[in-house]
């Protein structure tokens, strides 16, 4: 994982490397520092995070973040400011989160956890749908699995997929990004649950699958730990 910190004063960027280090202990990371937007842009460099400070000498953090979408498309961007009332324009750059500076130690702990769920369902997974081939699917746009007649049908953001496989294998894949087995015949996006009882789980798109009474409980258990994990996701 790629992580840049970019901000003009060391200080600031010395803090932040160190709570970047002890968040990943034991993770391979690889944390690149520097004073200005220009000297980042210049490094044209492939970050999966971006730390940025608003206000520099020179391009400003929403420049700053603004070319370097023409450079990759895809990363998290966490911004830095001691002006919290200038957060609304976070939606310029897409920004995951705004932290304030003054209080950067739980703030940003915070917001690397959710970066963390944000970058793992943001992956594709592959499918062999029948008749076509193999496909890749972003896990964040799935709702649920289901097997019926010895296939898989993929429910995502597009519509319904009918795919070759085992349900079984999903599971395992999906288990530690929030999908949960609620029924023998349904693996369910947990992220994607508006609510559920002891016999039917409900999406956010308003589809539905069924919840086993006798896993009800586990599934539960499971959605809440999901929840307060990336509670302001």
């Amino acid at each position: 994982m790629n992580i840049a910190i970019i901000d003009d004063e060391k200080l600031w960027r010395n803090m932040a490397h160190k709570l970047v280090q002890n968040h990943y202990a034991g993770v391979d990371i690889n944390i690149e520092e520097f004073e200005s937007g220009d000297s980042f842009l210049e490094r044209k460099g492939n970050f999966d995070f971006v730390l940025v400070d608003i206000e520099m000498p020179g391009k400003d953090g929403f420049e700053t973040i603004k070319e370097y979408k023409g450079i990759k498309q895809e990363f998290i961007t966490i911004i830095f400011t001691t002006h919290m009332e200038i957060s609304n324009k976070g939606y310029f750059v897409d920004a995951f989160r705004y932290i304030n500076k003054d209080n950067m130690e739980a703030e940003l702990k915070e917001a690397l956890t959710s970066a963390d769920v944000r970058l793992e369902t943001n992956k594709t997974l592959s499918f062999n749908e029948l008749g076509k081939g193999n496909i890749n699917i972003r896990i964040c746009d799935i709702f649920y699995i289901e097997t019926e007649a010895r296939k898989l049908i993929v429910h995502t953001f597009n519509g319904e997929l009918k795919c070759s496989g085992k349900i079984s294998q999903y599971e395992e894949e999906l288990e530690n990004v929030g999908f949960f087995r609620s029924h023998k015949c349904y693996l369910v996006n947990m992220d994607k649950v508006k609510r559920f009882s002891s016999s039917e789980a409900e999406f956010t798109d308003g589809t539905t699958a069924y919840v086993s009474s006798r896993r009800y409980a586990e599934m539960k258990r499971k959605y809440l730990e999901r929840k307060r994990n990336i509670s302001c996701k």
